[in-house]
């Protein structure tokens, strides 16, 4: 990563939990305290880094719950381009301010469906298609190797880098899918290394995966984890049974998560990590876990 960014190289912290080892990757010191910097930046690095964009203005658009469209935002900002971000109608406050100060155009959609008319997905394609011939760029953060090669190639070998240095095994890796970039990275790399670390998918009641992965019928119902599980399944998921087990739990739960949290590691989580953490916790009782290490990634930062 370029330094000048500040981006990746996040710290670890640990503790322990119900009689297991626990570590906790803090993206949220991330430059605009979210993993999502990692993977904006390959994929913007990569346009402008083309000989079409040299010395040239670039528009920027994407389709955001927040995260992804603020690293963007920020940098257009440090690198002089313009974007623009389209987000749900109900998106988080804070990220929607956070937004604006950075002078980001920012279009709130009004549909219920990402995917379908009046939806942020939808509506941000639609107008790309009708920018013209300007010097335009659309990120696509759910269907874009990039965006998958940043965590292989970045926050991977990380986490794996830390656990060879504690000499410790690391069993599990508890994560959600978004864009799942940062879910397919990782499995990636455990797979070309032949680590025999599981990856648990977290999944909120209302979201696809956990049904996609065990072949039922999906039907999306919206939940108040923004940031995962939306209501299709990202293309840079070719393969959901790449992952160990999908497991499922209630959105309330993230409000427990949050407070456990606080009160295990002195972490202010964001509802992504929130929710993770105690999707483990009953994994751990569910399965009587003991004396094992496990992982989860702060994915942004709590005040969010």
């Amino acid at each position: 990563m370029e330094n000048f960014l500040n981006i990746g190289n996040t710290s670890v912290k640990n503790f322990n939990k119900l009689h297991n080892d626990v570590f906790i990757k803090m993206e949220n010191e991330n430059p605009t305290g979210s993993i999502k910097d990692r993977s904006v930046w390959y994929m913007v690095k990569d346009i402008l880094d083309s000989s079409k964009t040299e010395n040239k203005s670039v528009h920027f658009v994407i389709a955001s719950s927040g995260n992804a469209g603020i690293s963007l935002a920020y940098l257009c900002k440090v690198l002089n381009h313009k974007c623009t971000i389209f987000v749900s109608k109900d998106i988080e406050d804070p990220k929607y301010r956070i937004l604006k100060k950075l002078e980001a155009q920012v279009i709130k959609c009004s549909g219920e469906t990402s995917t379908l008319p009046g939806g942020w997905v939808y509506e941000s394609l639609k107008f790309y298609n009708e920018l013209g011939s300007i010097n335009k760029h659309y990120i696509d953060q759910f269907d874009n190797k990039l965006n998958i090669e940043a965590h292989y190639a970045s926050t991977a070998p990380e986490i794996f880098s830390y656990f060879k240095k504690q000499s410790k095994p690391l069993d599990y890796i508890f994560l959600g899918i978004g864009s799942g970039g940062t879910a397919v990275g990782i499995q990636k790399y455990i797979n070309e290394h032949n680590y025999p670390t599981k990856v648990i998918v977290c999944d909120p009641i209302g979201g696809i995966i956990y049904d996609s992965y065990y072949g039922h019928d999906a039907e999306y119902v919206d939940h108040n984890i923004e940031a995962i599980s939306d209501s299709f399944i990202p293309n840079n998921v070719d393969n959901l049974n790449q992952f160990y087990e999908v497991i499922r739990m209630s959105d309330s739960i993230v409000y427990d998560g949050r407070t456990q949290l606080l009160k295990d590691a002195l972490v202010l989580s964001g509802d992504v990590a929130s929710f993770v953490y105690a999707s483990m916790i009953e994994y751990i009782k569910s399965h009587n876990l003991k004396d094992k290490t496990m992982l989860l990634l702060n994915t942004e930062e709590g005040f969010r």
